[in-house]
């Protein structure tokens, strides 16, 4: 039982260290389970930043949108797009850069398992 506990927290640890150092942004939570032809998804969501340069610490918020579109059963193409703003003294809004991907399902067990490889494609 003991053991069990140890991978349990091990495991958790593991999920925890991306989402700490990553935000909470779409583009970490994702399924690998696919639109299907004619399905749509619409996200929209903000994720939240620092950043310390020299002497001076800044706050972003990044409010994000989401477009996926099921091209074809298993396949799936999914735009994102996000802006940069600063909270604070210089309060400023600006784009953030836009994303691609291109996701195919390679297999998917309902209720079980799914793996989809993705490629995708960023800009700013």
């Amino acid at each position: 039982m003991k053991t069990k506990s140890i991978k349990s927290a091990v495991f958790l640890g593991i999920l925890l260290v991306p989402l700490l150092l990553g935000g909470c942004y779409l583009n970490i939570f994702q399924t690998a389970r696919t639109l299907d032809q004619g399905e749509v998804l619409f996200g929209l969501g903000v994720g939240m930043t620092t950043v310390t340069a020299g002497e001076s610490t800044g706050l972003f918020y990044s409010p994000q949108a989401q477009l996926g579109l099921g091209l074809a059963n298993g396949l799936q193409l999914t735009l994102q797009a996000g802006a940069l703003a600063t909270i604070g003294d210089g309060s400023a809004f600006q784009f953030g850069g836009a994303a691609g991907e291109l996701k195919t399902r390679l297999f998917d067990e309902p209720d079980a398992f799914a793996l989809a490889l993705g490629l995708g494609a960023v800009g700013a």
